[in-house]
């Protein structure tokens, strides 16, 4: 198999109390050379045998990911509460 990619994250701080962060990654996870590769079919829950699973995707290494989050941050009774948010998209 062969994988590579890029990621990048980034946080940014509006206030004292608010901050965003954004993220992405892109990965390239392929089968390089897989004879006879075992698989699943969803039709008649058989396992099947692909031939050759060259160039096919990586089971759970998805092509490209995504997040988006939001934190605030509030003084309450002598500590501190915090909110937070995270959006997370997955192909």
């Amino acid at each position: 198999s062969e994988i590579y990619g890029i990621e990048g994250d980034i946080r940014y701080q509006l206030t004292d109390a608010l901050s965003v962060s954004l993220g992405a990654n892109w990965n390239h996870a392929r089968f390089t050379e897989f004879p006879g590769a075992p698989a699943f079919n969803p039709i008649t829950f058989a396992e099947v045998i692909i031939p050759d699973a060259s160039g096919y995707r990586m089971a759970r290494a998805p092509d490209f990911t995504a997040t988006a989050g939001a934190s605030y941050v509030a003084e309450l009774g002598g500590g501190q509460l915090t909110l937070s948010s995270t959006l997370f998209y997955t192909s």
